[in-house]
């Protein structure tokens, strides 16, 4: 079929931080990802903590959710399709990659065929950073070869790079992201209060429109890839008086990155 079909996403780093000082994932998590409503939703850092059976429930009456193996003390990376889009016969094949070893990225991939005859894949995907540059360029190696091996593929998460330098390692698909230039978006704050842009969107043979605004863009007139959104960053959820434009405390689990979204054509 030739119908020009659009999906919208999410992706967020929620901190998991391989599960550290007992893990709670935040109730908000579930319930943002519920208010956004994206078609597709991919939460990289993900663990498998307190507050999980909230989570699932949550989301399951509105999504299929897959989540990559367990294994104690390692992020794990969670894919979920909203049933008014995709149905459960749709994947064809899921594929991971060993947490333990440190060449390889946090990673999961869904192969799918909708009834549309949409075939396509979804990666979610965070490089690691506990290991040497020579991990680093061994784990975006193993991504160029799952990419390079798939026809159609949309693969989003956090590289840790920003998209400058992830498309220097990242060279078998196309880069996209927010636009960043002179410290105007970020999704993350280092510690010295350094902010970057390294949740990023990678895509092969599908359209990502050039269609995203926030107030920013609005008021200069100009439109992006991407979006970051800091909204959940408040008092209501248990960041007091702290913004996005502060160093986001590390093993609180808190979500410490900005969720990224944007929308892509097949």
């Amino acid at each position: 079929m030739n119908e020009i079909i659009s999906y919208s996403f999410l992706e967020w780093n929620i901190q998991g931080a391989g599960g550290l000082s007992g893990y709670t994932i935040q109730k908000f998590v579930a319930d943002t990802i519920i208010q956004k409503n994206k078609d597709i939703v991919v939460l990289v850092e993900f663990y498998i903590g307190y507050n999980f059976d909230y989570i699932r429930q949550r989301l399951q009456n509105n999504y299929f959710v897959f989540i990559s193996p367990f294994l104690y003390e390692h992020n794990q990376v969670l894919i979920a399709l909203n049933r008014s889009k995709f149905e459960e016969s749709d994947i064809l094949k899921i594929v991971t990659a060993n947490p333990l070893d440190i060449k390889r990225p946090e990673y999961l991939q869904l192969d799918i065929k909708t009834k549309q005859e949409k075939v396509f894949s979804i990666i979610g995907a965070r490089i690691k950073t506990q290991g040497s540059e020579e991990d680093r360029v061994e784990q975006f190696k193993f991504l160029n070869e799952q990419i390079e091996s798939i026809d159609r593929v949309i693969c989003v998460g956090n590289f840790n790079l920003t998209s400058t330098h992830t498309k220097k390692y990242l060279t078998a698909a196309e880069v996209y992201g927010p636009r960043t230039l002179d410290d105007k978006r970020w999704s993350f704050v280092h510690k010295d209060y350094g902010k970057v842009g390294i949740d990023l969107v990678v895509a092969k043979n599908i359209e990502i429109p050039k269609e995203m605004e926030d107030d920013l863009s609005k008021k200069e007139n100009y439109k992006m890839y991407a979006i970051y959104d800091w909204g959940f960053v408040n008092a209501k959820n248990g960041y007091k008086n702290l913004t996005s434009s502060d160093y986001l405390p590390k093993f609180t689990s808190m979500p410490n990155h900005a969720i990224l979204i944007g929308n892509f054509k097949i």
